[in-house]
């Protein structure tokens, strides 16, 4: 979406009715079996998940945390979530997966003039 905004269309973050999907969107973390050095591998992802790793995380990707004592400054009021409104993870789910073809279709007649 903010790639679009750059480009001067004319869009915005809607929060539907219906609820809306909360992803990892990158927010990953996998440590490797027989690392090199495992406690280094560890190290790391302790700091990931520490309070000044995730607002840094945060801060970078421009979304909340899932951490309830992460700062909220700096993220549009859109992307943060509000108390009343429904929110699913499953969006890998069967249902949801059965689905793709009609939500590609969608963004594409939305945005699909917009691709170069």
């Amino acid at each position: 979406m903010t790639e679009f905004q750059e480009a001067g269309a004319r869009v915005a973050f809607v929060i539907p009715r219906e609820g809306s999907y909360l992803g990892r969107d990158g927010g990953a973390v996998s440590l490797v079996k027989r690392a090199p050095h495992p406690n280094a591998a560890q190290l790391l992802i302790n700091w990931i998940f520490s309070k000044e790793g995730m607002t840094l995380i945060s801060r970078s990707h421009g979304f909340q945390s899932a951490r309830t004592d992460i700062p909220l400054e700096g993220i549009e009021p859109l992307k943060i979530r509000q108390p009343g409104v429904s929110y699913f993870t499953e969006a890998d789910s069967k249902e949801w997966l059965s689905r793709d073809p009609e939500f590609t279709k969608a963004a594409m007649d939305i945005f699909g003039r917009l691709i170069k």
